[in-house]
């Protein structure tokens, strides 16, 4: 009886925890998994569930501000200016812009925005971040796992290794812009 109260206990500290708090508390689950306080299912499966209701929430919200926004014309102009940049980055498909994102710290619900704002379907926005969930779980789990077991001096800092992504991305980002704007001029 008393296991079976932890358990449920357990996942909804899980869900609850990557409801509002992401990948700060995931890690700390994965590692508690790798030292056999909680089972690494039981981690993946309401970690996926909190972390998709959260991203929902934010698309469903985030759809309604827009509307508010989109009535003003000085607004309406500059956010279309803003989603005109970024449709360069993702071209005809603004949930590409989902899958990365999940990966740099802080630029998930921001990415979220960008899905309301090119008018996304919901169902076609929660089929890509539940793909970008999934990809997310099998790198940050692995990573909570061997903070966990102790693999000695293998603590990772994620932000250290979210930068070195993001400069790595916007490297790549900058030479196709770069590739792009010469065949532009030249042509």
């Amino acid at each position: 009886m008393l296991l079976g109260s932890v358990a449920f206990h357990q996942s909804w500290i899980i869900f609850v925890g990557t409801l509002f708090l992401g990948e700060s508390v995931l890690i700390a689950y994965a590692a508690l998994s790798a030292q056999g306080g909680w089972s690494v299912t039981t981690v993946a499966v309401w970690a996926f569930a909190g972390t998709l209701v959260a991203d929902t929430a934010w698309f469903l919200s985030a759809r309604k501000g827009l509307s508010r926004w989109t009535s003003d014309p000085a607004r309406s102009s500059r956010l279309a200016r803003l989603a005109t940049f970024l449709d360069r980055f993702t071209g005809p498909r603004p949930y590409r812009a989902l899958l990365v994102a999940k990966f740099f710290y802080g630029s998930r619900v921001a990415a979220i925005a960008y899905m309301a704002l090119r008018g996304v379907k919901t169902g076609r926005f929660l089929v890509f971040d539940a793909i970008g969930t999934v990809l997310w779980l099998a790198v940050m789990i692995p990573i909570g796992r061997a903070v966990g077991a102790g693999l000695g001096g293998f603590e990772v800092d994620i932000k250290r290794v979210q930068w070195v992504v993001l400069v790595a991305v916007l490297g790549v980002v900058a030479v196709k812009g770069a590739v792009g704007w010469r065949a532009q001029r030249g042509a």
